[in-house]
């Protein structure tokens, strides 16, 4: 699989110690040490790697989210001891913000334990979409509440689901909530409850196999 570096450019040149720092961007999984083989190639010297700095994974930077590990203890211990949460919160961030930059599709509570099983997302279950979404884009699916339910692809994009009735929005790819926080929904519809009521009363019609 290739990763793609999206920018590069130098940042400073020691010629005596024959140092070089520079700064990457690229997608995640690059392997640093066949890039620098690859560099040595380039320039036709050799070279190695002497430090890696991540300064920034996706929406984190260590400009806006870095805490020591001196911080984290602490608010361990504030929370143990005083019962206080906020120095915690500071420092462990919500789950949410892994996903602050993917669209997001807002989902029915009749809908929620079913997409927490793996069920697909049906247009009938949707209470609002993002703007823009494109057939095989990655979406969040989130409660009326703000929850984070699961990651999914979509299958159609927003202007058809506005046009049409029934049908599957997207399908699931990673489940984040438990289940059962939510109640089961599925089966409580008219035709289901009616046609569970046939087979109690073994009231089938000419089409139903009587057991």
């Amino acid at each position: 699989i290739f990763k793609n570096v999206n920018s590069s450019f130098l940042l400073e040149f020691n010629e005596k110690r024959g140092l070089v720092t520079f700064f990457l961007s690229c997608d995640s999984g690059l392997n640093f040490k066949t890039f620098v083989s690859g560099f040595n190639i380039l320039v036709g010297k050799k070279s190695y790697l002497t430090e890696l700095r991540r300064i920034r994974i996706g929406a984190f930077s260590e400009e806006d989210f870095l805490v020591s590990f001196h911080d984290l203890i602490d608010a361990l211990w504030f929370y143990g001891s005083k019962k206080k949460d906020y120095l915690l919160r500071k420092a462990v961030l919500p789950l949410d913000m892994l996903f602050c930059k993917i669209r997001k599709v807002v989902v029915k509570d009749s809908s929620v334990n079913a997409l927490c099983y793996g069920a697909k997302l049906a247009i009938q279950g949707i209470l609002g979409i993002e703007k823009n979404i494109e057939k095989g884009e990655e979406i969040l699916l989130v409660t009326s509440k703000g929850e984070t339910i699961a990651l999914a692809q979509s299958e159609m994009n927003t202007q058809t689901a506005f046009t049409i009735k029934t049908g599957f929005f997207a399908y699931i790819k990673i489940v984040i909530m438990p289940r059962e926080l939510y109640p089961k929904q599925w089966g409580l519809g008219f035709l289901s409850v009616k046609k569970k009521n046939s087979f109690i009363n073994r009231n089938f019609t000419k089409f139903q196999k009587n057991f």
